[in-house]
């Protein structure tokens, strides 16, 4: 009887365990999200005080090229005048009414979600197909009766 209840705690401690992971998962992407959008902000608005050509302004001028986007949020994080040729398909006269209107942010979240998807499916598979076997495992063992000799072993 006592070992079968250090078997429940044991089970119990893994399960809490798991779903400490799931919870650290769901509450941390959108903390990091306002981190990295307030990154992505800041680059865009020194954009025009980087020295030219510098690789503050190469990796945001990039990362609006690559994804056919303006600015962190929208095109309206320049001034109308100010408004990077990275951010028109054609960047000759590159002004707002040209830029593309997509913010930066939103795509770059969409694509990098997009690569960890099949990752997390496959962890939380996993996860579940070892609480699935130890239940099958435990419950197996309480049948048989060899709960108990497994449970003093551990003591």
């Amino acid at each position: 009887s006592s070992g079968i209840n250090a078997e429940y705690g044991v089970f119990a401690f893994v399960c809490v365990l798991a779903l400490t992971g799931l919870i650290v998962t769901l509450v941390m992407p959108p903390k990091l999200r306002d981190a990295e959008t307030v990154k992505l902000q800041s680059a865009v608005k020194k954009y025009w005080s980087y020295t030219a050509n510098s690789a503050e302004q190469a990796f945001v001028d990039n990362i609006q090229r690559s994804l056919g986007c303006c600015g962190a949020s929208s095109v309206y994080d320049y001034t109308a005048m100010d408004v990077p040729p990275s951010c028109c398909k054609n960047p000759t006269g590159c002004d707002q009414s040209r830029a593309y209107k997509h913010g930066c942010y939103s795509l770059l979240s969409s694509k990098v979600l997009a690569q960890c998807t099949l990752p997390i499916v496959a962890a939380v598979v996993v996860l579940v197909a070892e609480l699935v076997t130890a239940c099958c495992v435990f419950t197996a063992k309480t049948k048989s009766g060899t709960a108990d000799y497994y449970t003093q072993l551990l003591k």
